[in-house]
């Protein structure tokens, strides 16, 4: 819990667990923030990249030449 007094700042650091058969792509989302009187929702967003390797890379460079 963080406890941020009013008009006050706090430093966040979030981890987001992405499981291994996640496609790739780009995703969004929300962290949010609930307090007594109100909710504060933060947009995140993450990529999620194909894993290369070097059979692939010389694959694609082949390709493009």
């Amino acid at each position: 819990m963080v406890s941020i007094p009013p008009k006050g700042t706090a430093q966040v650091t979030a981890t987001v667990n992405i499981p291994n058969d996640k496609k790739p792509g780009l995703y969004q989302g929300f962290i949010s923030f609930v307090g007594n009187n109100h909710t504060a929702n933060v947009p995140v967003s993450y990529g999620v990249v194909s894993k290369i390797t070097r059979e692939r890379a010389c694959s694609d460079f082949r390709r493009v030449r």
